[in-house]
């Protein structure tokens, strides 16, 4: 495949995956405005505190093995059904062990409770073992329209069970249906319309997967683990209610990030594998990608920085009050974060797997401590400073190694996302004006929202449009699938 299909190849699967998960993603928060005025922060808590549980095994389940189907271009058809078989192998231990970590998890968190939901959500680490493999096929074979049908499904069957349960009153176990409904069905559908097969495990057709693999799992569970951990910290020594809070905040301030940044880290690595090797078209790749993620990602972070009291209120309603100064702390780690998944696909195709697992140690053992440090200290607002204070552990070498596999450096990085930096700083202008003339003549945070958020839209567009002139072409061609080409200027 050429450097120029390639970036076709990424701009038809940004366009396939990124229209149809927004498409998901309005059913997805239709469903949760919805279903957060009918559940209580401590419903969140209880299934926040299974969480941190279940997501370290559905990594470890994973093992690594779709990022590697979709990275190593040398796999032939039966390393990919040996890998298959594999993973299916491990969802099953991951669902025994479940079995057998509940009662012990309960204790550690001292809620009784959390035994029910950590079995009733053992089954998601078999679901995610069976469709790892078959998702990561669809990827590599550039099946993107296939892929992103897979995950609108996925979000349909989980909001239709979400708000069905929470309706009938069925509380917390409301969010735990929706949960494995939304990830049985469409593993349904995706077995009986794309079945991969399962082979003997053959040492030699198992073992360079398992290599490639490993490093690959230790950087990842590093990264679960620090991302978990909050979760265990604040239910283990704040409680339910103050788990929910933090968990409805995170959810709110990495939705953007996720969301966006996602969509185009599940297309870069079958993209990237391409140009292994090629330094120039790999920052072609990375520069298109977050030249018009910068755009949207960095105003939409501050606007929500700045407006989050506003939103919460109106939206979410007072109960979830308490959420607002995480929220904003977390706003700001999300703006410095958001960027850093596409820099780690450019080393996972580099080869540089072993960095990121160094990494994920090194940061997992000063993290985890400063979480609990700033819980015991600060309560939710200490735990949530640490993922600012602790942020350039990882970011500052991730950002030198990338860039220079590149042949670039941090300045080229941030000028690539200067146009969005300039669209926030008029977003605060706007913000901060129309909250001063709201207090002025008496109106509340309705206004700010229905007046701030559409005049930052639109004189955000028209700045960008001023700054970056050609921006409008590369948006436009990564929509349709073609060629995006580097300007002179930015490249």
């Amino acid at each position: 495949m050429t450097a120029t299909h390639s970036t076709a190849a990424l701009g038809r699967g940004v366009a396939w995956i990124g229209g149809v998960r927004w498409a998901a993603q309005v059913v997805s928060w239709g469903s949760t405005l919805f279903v957060v005025r009918l559940l209580r922060p401590e419903d969140y808590g209880i299934v926040g505190m299974a969480a941190t549980y279940i997501q370290l095994v559905q990594v470890l389940t994973e093992f690594g093995v779709g990022t590697a189907v979709m990275a190593r271009a040398d796999m032939d058809a039966e390393e990919i059904a040996q890998a298959n078989t594999f993973t299916f192998l491990l969802g099953m231990v991951g669902v025994l062990f479940s079995v057998a970590v509940a009662v012990p998890l309960a204790r550690f968190f001292g809620e009784p409770r959390v035994t029910g939901v950590v079995l009733a959500l053992s089954p998601l680490c078999l679901f995610g073992a069976l469709s790892a493999v078959p998702n990561a096929v669809l990827m590599r074979d550039h099946r993107y329209r296939d892929s992103a049908v897979v995950d609108l499904l996925r979000s349909l069957f989980g909001s239709v069970a979400v708000i069905a349960l929470a309706l009938l009153g069925f509380g917390y176990w409301a969010l735990i249906g929706g949960q494995l409904l939304g990830a049985l069905l469409p593993l349904i559908v995706l077995l009986a319309r794309y079945p991969q097969p399962f082979h003997r495990i053959e040492r030699t057709g198992i073992a360079p997967l398992i290599t490639f693999s490993r490093e690959l799992l230790v950087g990842r569970l590093s990264w679960m683990a620090y991302q978990s951990a909050p979760l265990a910290i604040v239910g283990r020594v704040l409680g339910t209610a103050a788990l929910g809070q933090y968990s409805f905040a995170w959810t709110l301030a990495t939705l953007p990030g996720e969301k966006l940044s996602s969509v185009v880290s599940s297309v870069l690595p079958s993209v990237l594998r391409t140009a292994r090797g090629d330094p120039t078209v790999l920052w072609r790749y990375l520069r298109t990608s977050l030249e018009v993620l910068s755009i949207i990602m960095i105003p939409a972070l501050v606007g929500l920085m700045l407006t989050a009291h506003d939103l919460v209120e109106v939206v979410f309603g007072v109960k979830w009050i308490e959420a607002v100064p995480p929220l904003m702390i977390l706003s700001v780690y999300a703006l410095l974060q958001w960027f850093l998944p596409l820099l780690n696909q450019v080393l996972v195709v580099s080869g540089d797997v072993a960095f990121q697992r160094r990494m994920g140690l090194w940061m997992v053992s000063i993290i985890i401590p400063a979480f609990y440090i700033g819980a015991r200290w600060g309560g939710l607002l200490g735990l949530c400073a640490a993922w600012i204070i602790c942020w350039p552990i990882n970011a500052v070498p991730l950002i030198r190694l990338a860039t220079k596999r590149m042949g670039k450096t941090s300045v080229d990085l941030w000028r690539t996302m200067s146009a969005g930096a300039a669209g926030a700083a008029l977003s605060v202008v706007v913000v901060v004006s129309v909250r001063m003339l709201g207090h002025r003549f008496g109106y509340g945070p309705k206004y700010v929202l229905m007046v701030a958020v559409p005049l930052s839209i639109i004189g955000h567009a028209l700045l960008v449009l001023h700054l970056r002139p050609g921006v409008k072409s590369r948006i436009l061609a990564m929509l349709r699938g073609s060629a995006i080409e580097p300007s002179p200027s930015t490249n």
